[in-house]
């Protein structure tokens, strides 16, 4: 969606909204920055001024990561292959198959993904990585948790943050969903809504 459809979607609700509260999700505010010369801090100011109370959030991904340029995922031949030619080039080993997830640099991530994977982490001279075995509960779909830089810019600009959060077939992953849920709680929280048609915990034993 482009800046200029997603102000006008957001305006129509303002202005027909008086009685509600508006909420807008913090992935759509991302998308109209990446379509247009404002930044995610000049939408949210902007919004804040036409009414937006609240933003939500949801659990990102190494997919999402992957996506935005914060973190790369290779497999052990796609490593193999960008080492080609380097003094590293016979050191990966392609029998060991997973996922290379390039540490991040902001250390915010770098818990996020220590707390929520278990992963081994491996160096090659100046590369670091986190090894994330084909065997793991975890896919480069799966939830990791919630973005704490996206929620110090929601709490700067003065606006509230709700969480939404699904139900994983990984039982696990909803476990360390809630835990961290309980830790993130704080004045700014305005609630829990759900993620898709099941409620978290729904179907397990």
């Amino acid at each position: 969606m482009t800046f200029s459809r997603f102000l006008f979607f957001f305006w129509n609700a303002e202005r027909n909204s008086d009685q509600y509260e508006l909420m807008v999700p913090f992935e759509s505010i991302q998308l109209a920055s990446n379509g247009s010369d404002y930044t995610v801090d000049e939408i949210l100011a902007l919004f804040k001024e036409k009414g937006l109370t609240t933003v939500s959030l949801e659990p990102i991904t190494l997919g999402y990561l992957t996506k935005n340029n914060i973190i790369t995922t290779d497999t052990e031949t796609e490593l193999a292959s960008l080492f080609r030619f380097t003094e590293f080039e016979n050191q990966i080993d392609v029998n060991k198959h997973g996922y290379y997830i390039s540490v991040p640099d902001d250390e915010n991530y770098q818990r996020l993904i220590e707390e929520s994977l278990d992963v081994e982490k491996v160096s090659y001279g100046d590369y670091d990585f986190y090894f994330l075995p084909e065997n793991s509960d975890y896919t480069l779909t799966s939830p990791l948790g919630y973005d704490a830089n996206a929620i110090e810019t929601i709490t700067n600009h003065g606006l509230n943050h709700t969480f939404r959060i699904g139900n994983d077939t990984n039982q696990e992953v909803n476990r360390k969903l809630v835990n961290q849920l309980v830790k993130l709680k704080s004045d700014n929280t305005n609630g829990i809504l759900p993620l898709g048609s099941a409620i978290i915990g729904a179907g397990s034993a």
